[in-house]
């Protein structure tokens, strides 16, 4: 396989593992915290309903906890399908890029849903968690001999 290629299914494996990964956390805290979460009264009548946060900080934790250990999966994957740290570092960038603009569109249009701290930390903690994921499975990082990646002693 062309060194391309095997970057660009790295990238694209590890974010799809990460998307379901995600998708299974948010479903599980919706049923186990279905009271936090309900829709918003319409001001005036007209429109849609808008989805509104009304759990505390321990619910979005579990949440950001979820998306942090997606992120390392993610990256595990990416890592050992790319063979080495260009694969995780556009999925990384990928994670950061995407989440940022996600987070300004959200933020502007629905400003009151959920606190920033939470939309804010979402894409940096993305991307370390993917770095972390590569790092765990990048050579000489203490794979299969349990050195812990330290130099032998002589």
């Amino acid at each position: 396989m062309s060194p391309a290629l095997r970057t660009f299914a790295s990238v694209i494996s590890g974010y799809f593992l990460m998307a379901g990964i995600v998708i299974a956390v948010d479903l599980g805290v919706g049923v186990a915290f279905a009271d936090a979460f309900a829709m918003a009264p319409l001001e005036d009548g007209v429109g849609e309903p808008v989805p509104q946060f009304s759990g505390g900080a321990s619910v979005l934790l579990v949440l950001l906890a979820g998306s942090v250990l997606a992120a390392i999966a993610g990256g595990a994957l990416s890592g050992k399908v790319a063979g080495g740290a260009k694969g995780p570092r556009i999925l990384a960038a990928l994670v950061l890029v995407l989440g940022v603009m996600s987070n300004v569109g959200g933020a502007l249009a629905y400003p009151d849903t959920v606190p920033a701290w939470y939309l804010w930390s979402l894409p940096f903690c993305g991307m370390l968690g993917v770095m972390v994921g590569a790092q765990l499975v990048s050579p000489g990082s203490g794979g299969e001999d349990g050195s812990g990646g330290a130099p032998a002693s002589s």
